[in-house]
């Protein structure tokens, strides 16, 4: 039942299939907010087929299920030149974000840092725990046994706690 709805649909929407993009697609496209898909408006089931984000398509193919969003579109329209300064457009604002990215990093690496030196002074560990010589951070600087692992759990030397490292 859903099979034959469904072709009603496009077959009453075929009139709307009107406007010609070669660029785009070979096939007369209609506008996707005029079309329903299913009952409800196309709009709100469609994923572009040239950038594959599920987005709000511009026109529409119903015979080949063919979807295209507005900067899809923009962009298949566009000259060579104006494709050329588009993707130098999009690779500065590719860049911008990704400096933006490396700051934030930076700056939720030195908050973490800051969070570790409080949390240091907070339980007054002792410098030689959390200063660890560069032998101790070589795996292959204490000899045979590899990495050094303390787990005195901060206490001294009492004849009690156990050490192991």
């Amino acid at each position: 039942k859903m099979i034959k709805v469904r072709a009603d649909e496009k077959a009453s929407q075929e009139v709307k299939h009107t406007h010609s993009f070669p660029k785009v697609h070979p096939k007369k496209l209609a506008k996707s907010c005029e079309l329903i898909l299913h009952g409800r408006p196309r709009t709100q089931h469609s994923t572009c087929d040239v950038c594959r984000c599920y987005t709000t398509p511009l026109y529409t193919c119903e015979e080949d299920d063919f979807d295209i969003c507005g900067d899809c579109f923009r962009v298949k329209n566009m000259t060579e030149k104006e494709k050329a300064a588009e993707a130098k457009r999009r690779a500065k604002q590719a860049k911008r974000a990704a400096e933006r990215a490396a700051k934030m990093r930076e700056e939720e690496e030195k908050a973490e840092k800051e969070r570790q030196k409080k949390l240091l002074r907070e339980y007054n560990f002792k410098p030689h725990i959390y200063n660890l010589s560069k032998k101790n951070l070589d795996p292959k600087g204490n000899g045979s046994k590899g990495w050094t692992v303390w787990c005195s759990d901060g206490y001294g030397n009492d004849g009690w706690h156990s050490y192991e490292g």
